[in-house]
């Protein structure tokens, strides 16, 4: 990970303040803090300490949130005091950035929207703008990239109005970061080109030297690593230039990433020294940290180990000072790699052990935001959902409308046709009848499996969530929490597919291992289970139809196994058979016989899924021919009583 993707947010995102103080200007922030932090500060008048106030914070917020925020409230309170409604607005937004960045989002969210109702009754579009683009950044964080986007152009909008060119080039850079953490890298790259060529108009190669190594992140991150050289080298030229030491410390390590890459370990190596040698300068610790990292990583590929060892060691010692996770878990990487290389394995597993914990702990983070992106997209593709129901809806009874009218034309000619040329004209009519029936008749089909599709999965997502219930109210956190990681990622799953009329088999045999993997870890082990797949299939080219398999799987679990006195076995194979894919999925439960039994119970639930996978093979057949089917059979032992439960589908599948 490079450097740009930690501090992008905080330097562009923050009113875009680029360029990093100098000694001299250190020196008069030292000299500020020094004062305001002494019994004269006290003396001074209010106003004089409110401006005070505001520079410390917002000289901190990047390196000392906590300090920051103390500074912010400072300066609301001696803006309050004079009273300074314009110092009041600045002083908010900056507790509002210190509390994002400490992703207490609600806090920040409630000082943001103070900030906005002042400046907007000031009539400040410069605030405003500045505002309105730190609530899309909070949009972003919690994963509302839609949200975000939102701002982004209403600020957009301001600023275009008002002709702040400074304040369309942050927009535009921001839309283009929302786009790159979205993965929508075409799109991003276009603003971000937007946003560079808007700089070169007006000549400001200081903030076209952080922009060209957004750019280059990007175009790294698309297998572009040439182009991406070319961006950071321009990048780099500039901001040494300017004296941009944080920006320059950014490009050094940018292309050293590159070259590390290659394997060019020793254009690599000069690059993270040079980077070094900038962090030590302005002492930013997240630098010192990546470069002492870097370093240690390249030297130990051109196997000077000692010197390795050294940066190694001290970058994981300041990313525990920093808590930062990617940075514990790239150094404790590295000094694993290092302690097996040279025999120390009992140093080898501990830092291993710390690797893990790093990765598991960012991995969890990681799935908190998927999630909240999870319920974003969910909620965005159900209106869209319904839009498209209702367009479809629309859609029809215009055929419909269409239909009568042309009947009705049709009629006619059949009349004219029949005076001049009689059964010719009246055979011609009734087939433009049939293909109309044909279309009308493959429409329909089309709607109904669209609705089955968007019927299966809220169905199998509730049972899911009531599995979870059932699991937090019976287990331990910590296995709760392995439960959720993985019912995020089985839900994106589902999702995704749910929207697919085809699905790759590696997909499908991946969406059923973690709801058998969740469904195992809920029943507390009661059962085992077999996946299997013929070698002859490949699973990343082979498509079928998705979530077919499941509700068969669910059938065997909740009223096979789940009444089983005995441990539980569930195995799935896919098998190919000529044309045709042929899914067996048995079982050792207590068979149909005994489930019947139990099912005439006032509690017994009638199995949706089933139903809904009984329609979908029917639709299926009759939309795409061939042979969809599912036979169910019981199993019975050496005695003739009840083994389990067989069931074979048998389906056709298509291959790239």
């Amino acid at each position: 990970m490079a450097l740009k993707n930690y501090y992008t947010e905080l330097l562009l995102l923050l009113c875009m303040a680029v360029v990093t103080p100098g000694t001299a200007q250190k020196k008069a922030i030292d000299s500020i803090q020094s004062l305001m932090e002494s019994p004269r500060g006290d003396q001074l008048p209010n106003d004089s300490r409110m401006k005070n106030y505001l520079k410390l914070s917002e000289q901190t917020v990047r390196f000392n949130t906590a300090q920051a925020l103390n500074y912010g409230k400072k300066a609301l309170a001696a803006a309050k005091a004079i009273p300074n409604h314009l110092g009041e607005a600045m002083s908010l937004n900056m507790i509002g950035n210190a509390y994002s960045n400490t992703s207490n989002f609600d806090s920040a969210r409630f000082y943001y929207d103070s900030s906005f109702s002042i400046l907007n009754q000031l009539h400040d579009t410069t605030g405003i703008i500045q505002v309105i683009n730190n609530l899309g950044i909070l949009a972003k964080l919690e994963g509302n990239y839609k949200l975000a986007i939102q701002y982004y152009k209403e600020s957009y909008k301001i600023a275009s109005a008002c002709h702040d060119t400074v304040g369309m080039v942050l927009t535009t850079n921001n839309i283009g970061i929302v786009y790159y953490d979205w993965k929508q890298y075409d799109v991003a790259l276009e603003h971000y080109q937007k946003a560079l060529a808007m700089l070169r108009k007006q000549g400001d190669s200081t903030r076209m030297a952080v922009l060209l190594n957004n750019a280059g992140e990007l175009l790294k991150e698309t297998g572009k690593p040439d182009k991406a050289l070319a961006n950071y080298f321009e990048s780099l030229k500039i901001s040494l230039k300017r004296g941009m030491r944080m920006t320059s410390m950014n490009s050094y390590i940018n292309i050293g990433d590159v070259y590390l890459a290659r394997k060019e370990y020793d254009s690599a190596r000069k690059n993270f020294q040079h980077a070094l040698g900038l962090s030590q300068a302005i002492q930013y610790p997240f630098g010192l940290a990546m470069s002492h990292i870097r370093l240690g990583e390249a030297l130990m590929m051109l196997n000077n180990d000692a010197t390795a060892f050294q940066h190694l060691s001290t970058g994981a010692a300041l990313a525990r000072q920093q808590n930062d996770l990617v940075l514990k878990r790239d150094a404790s990487l590295n000094l694993y790699r290092y302690h097996q290389k040279q025999g120390q394995y009992k140093e080898a597993l501990s830092t291993f052990h710390d690797y893990t914990a790093a990765r598991d702990s960012l991995f969890n983070q990681n799935s908190r935001k998927e999630m909240a992106i999870l319920r974003t997209e969910y909620e965005t593709d159900k209106k869209e959902n319904e839009i498209k129901l209702l367009t479809q809806e629309k859609a029809i009874q215009m055929l419909e409308v269409e239909r009568h009218k042309n009947l009705f034309l049709y009629t006619l000619l059949i009349a004219i046709s029949l005076l001049l040329a009689g059964w010719l004209a009246y055979t011609r009519f009734r087939l433009k009848q049939k293909n109309i029936k044909n279309e009308l008749e493959k429409l329909n089909l089309e709607i109904e499996q669209r609705l089955l599709r968007s019927q299966m999965s809220p169905h199998f997502i509730f049972n899911s969530l009531n599995s979870i219930n059932s699991f937090i109210a019976e287990n331990n956190s910590r296995t709760a929490q392995t439960f959720l990681t993985k019912f995020a990622e089985l839900i994106r799953l589902i999702l995704e597919n749910s929207r697919k009329t085809l699905t790759s088999l590696a997909d499908e045999i991946r969406t059923l291992q973690l709801y058998l993997e969740i469904e195992q870890m809920r029943f507390d082990k009661k059962f085992t289970f077999i996946l299997e797949s013929d070698e002859t299939l490949d699973p990343d080219n082979t498509y079928i139809p998705p979530m077919l398999v499941q509700p068969f799987v669910e059938n065997a679990l909740l009223h096979g196994i789940a009444h089983s006195n005995h441990h539980g076995l569930v195995v799935i194979s896919f098998e190919q058979r000529q044309d045709t894919m042929m899914v067996s999925v048995t079982d050792n439960g207590i068979g149909r016989t005994r489930s019947a039994e139990i099912e005439t119970k006032p509690t017994h639930r009638q199995s949706l899924g089933m139903q809904l996978t009984s329609e979908r093979l029917q639709l299926l057949g009759s939309q795409f021919g061939g042979q969809y089917t599912a036979e169910i059979s019981d199993i019975t032992n050496e005695k003739g009583t009840c083994a389990g439960t067989h069931v074979a589908i048998t389906m056709p599948f298509e291959t790239e």
